[in-house]
């Protein structure tokens, strides 16, 4: 099997690890409201939305790492790359952002 489907692969797998640490339904503390919570478990919680937060970056980051070695593999203009590359860090800032309204980041 060759790199790129080792990647993929492995991609598929963090997908599932994002979508259970990401659900905060699953997290410390989960429908309580702030002050219901105990030190322990704002705590607890405050580490879920961490490890959620650090498993999408990974994911983007894995995801960034496969598109650019199968665009390697091809003679790319360097106007689409810019241009590709200038989408990515667009669509990077907006997940981050929208993770910090969630209360993620």
């Amino acid at each position: 099997m060759n790199q790129i489907e080792q990647l993929k692969k492995l991609s598929e797998k963090m997908i599932d690890v994002v979508i259970a640490e990401a659900d905060p339904s699953t997290w410390a503390g989960a429908n309580k409201t702030l002050d219901e919570m105990t030190d322990q478990e704002r705590g607890d919680r405050y580490w879920c939305k961490k490890n959620a937060n650090q498993a999408i970056t990974t994911a983007v980051k894995l995801e960034t790492l496969i598109a650019l070695c199968e665009r390697k593999n091809t003679t790319p203009n360097t106007e689409v790359v810019q241009n590709v590359e200038s989408k990515i860090i667009q669509f990077e800032n907006a997940a981050k952002k929208r993770l910090e309204r969630l209360g993620i980041g």
